[in-house]
């Protein structure tokens, strides 16, 4: 497994930071996160995806596909972080939604994303749901 995926929900907003080479290897990993983003009904989902490194088509379309479920039930959907390597294949495979919200993403630099890209942990899944009870 090549990519790590973090996980926080809260309330009003669900998020999933994704790092490292989105592949075969991690797409049960990656279809069993967006199940749970979309599960939770949440009115905002913010994805960070500034870290990935190389993501394979078919794990493009589950996000993609993710996006497009969650803003016809109305959720507002954000890139919070694109990396270079995402913008360009999801353009260049024909999800234009997902690429015009990686364009609007990429016009807002992040000056902390180069300090977590290096601390990034490949293959390391971290649950940031906060404790309840």
């Amino acid at each position: 497994m090549d990519a790590s995926l973090h996980f926080a929900a809260h309330p009003c907003a669900a998020r999933l930071r994704i790092e490292g080479e989105v592949n075969a290897a991690s797409r049960e990993q990656l279809e069993w996160a967006l199940l749970d983003l979309e599960q939770l009904g949440c009115a905002t989902l913010r994805l960070d995806l500034g870290g990935v490194t190389r993501i394979e088509p078919e794990c493009l379309r589950l996000l993609d596909a993710t996006r497009a479920r969650a803003v016809a039930r109305g959720v507002d959907v954000r890139l919070t972080a694109v990396s270079p390597s995402f913008a360009s294949l999801a353009a260049g495979r024909g999800h234009h939604e997902l690429a015009a919200l990686a364009d609007r993403c990429r016009a807002v630099p992040r000056p902390d994303a180069a300090r977590r890209a290096d601390h990034a942990s490949p293959g390391a899944v971290v649950d940031e749901r906060p404790a309840t009870g």
